[in-house]
């Protein structure tokens, strides 16, 4: 997670904000020095500073300071619509792709049996996320606040381990109904465990994040298999880096991990996106910079030496990572017989949007398609019919035996050795 970047707009709202709150201190301070210096000596009191131009600066200050600060929320405003409307443009265009999903699943029968149970979960969430009595009674009517408060605590409590069986139920019956259908469609002779995860111990023996900051680790619906005899297994991950004061929850998506066979390949690669600065562990390894302007805007390459990251960074592989990128933060490791790819702040697998009604056709074609990445991502990376390691440098730009699903002419170049 990358600390955000002040704009000079920002800049100058908080440099005026902080002035006119500094004339304004000024104003109050000579004020309050000439009321009293005025009982005591006149003539001292007249020497104070002019009061009214100081009180003048501080409004004129403030008055540009909540200009800048409308200004700026008109801009927060409209990137927002911005990117509302351009979520909503690719939904739509993904609800035309989910469309073309024909599953054997009986769509009606799945609303009938969740969306009442949603219904339930959102009337329970409702009422655990009413605020608490907020007004603390004086004196010895504290102890009614008291009572209050720990009347609704028991209450909480009580919505909390409903809402929390009706959650288990809803996702068992979900999971039960989609999650295990789509998984025999895409991955005969999978194994699957909606409760079980990536393990902590895992995610530090692939030394992926700084472990000083691994505090807190979930980890839910794990999915293992086989394709093209790539041995895979992912689930979804929550990482939370917990201090004594505060709980920053820097990683929230997906972790896959690949067998990587390519004879020979001992080296060692990442490529992270620019904004996982703070927490990703990058190893001390070398940062190389790749001939794409886009990609390396996007992206900061580490390997061991120059010839790794040129021999495994295709042209089409680096085109198919910059789409995935766009889809959630992307991390990929590579070193010897691994591939570790994490998708920072996409949906989980099986978790549908239950702020709103159920939309199953919706839901069902997301989670074939991410389900499908998995097979996308080794036919691009072409991991079964990777070439042997080219001996001379030169090579490093061929690319051979490009799997079909990358035949169309990418945009990316690699730098010559």
């Amino acid at each position: 997670m990358a600390k955000k970047q002040i704009t000079g707009k920002e800049f100058a709202f908080r440099a005026f904000q902080l002035f006119a709150a500094f004339f304004f201190g000024t104003f109050f301070l000579f004020s309050f020095f000439n009321i009293l210096v005025s009982k005591l000596n006149e003539e001292e009191a007249q020497k104070m500073p002019g009061l009214g131009k100081i009180l003048i600066m501080a409004i004129i200050l403030q008055i540009i300071a909540i200009v800048l600060l409308i200004s700026l929320k008109r801009e927060k405003d409209a990137k927002q619509a911005e990117e509302q409307t351009y979520n909503e443009s690719v939904i739509a265009l993904a609800r035309h792709e989910f469309e073309k999903v024909d599953l054997d699943i009986d769509e009606t029968s799945i609303i009938t049996l969740l969306e009442p149970q949603r219904v339930n979960i959102q009337t329970l969430q409702k009422k655990y996320d009413k605020p608490k009595f907020g007004v603390t009674l004086p004196g010895p009517l504290v102890i009614i606040t008291l009572v209050i408060v720990a009347i609704q605590d028991w209450h909480k409590g009580r919505i909390k381990d409903k809402l929390d069986i009706a959650k288990n139920a809803f996702y068992n019956d979900y999971r039960r109904r989609i999650a295990e259908p789509l998984l025999n469609t895409c991955f005969p002779g999978y194994k699957y465990y909606p409760a079980q995860g990536i393990t902590k111990e895992e995610l530090v023996k692939l030394n992926v994040f700084h472990t000083i900051s691994l505090s807190k680790v979930m980890s839910e619906d794990y999915v293992e298999g086989t394709y093209k005899n790539i041995h895979y297994h992912q689930s979804d991950l929550i990482a939370k880096d917990v201090k004594s004061k505060s709980t920053t929850t820097f990683f929230k998506g997906r972790i896959g991990i690949y067998d990587y066979r390519k004879s020979g390949f001992t080296g060692e690669l990442i490529i992270t996106s620019k904004k996982y600065v703070t927490y990703i562990n990058n190893g001390g390894l070398n940062k190389i910079e790749m001939e794409s302007t886009e990609f390396n805007r996007t992206f900061n390459v580490y390997a061991d030496t120059p010839h790794t990251a040129y021999f495994i960074l295709t042209p089409h592989f680096m085109e198919h990572i910059m789409n995935l990128n766009a889809h959630g933060d992307l991390y990929i490791r590579i070193v010897e017989d691994k591939i570790c790819i994490l998708r920072n702040h996409v949906t989980g697998m099986f978790e549908p949007d239950l702020s709103k009604p159920l939309d199953i056709k919706f839901e069902i074609g997301r989670s074939y398609f991410e389900l499908k990445e998995i097979e996308r991502f080794i036919d691009v990376l072409n991991i079964e019919g990777m070439p042997e390691e080219p001996k001379e440098k030169g090579d490093y730009n061929k690319v051979t035996d490009e799997p079909e699903t990358t035949s169309t002419t990418s945009k990316f170049k690699l730098k010559k050795v």
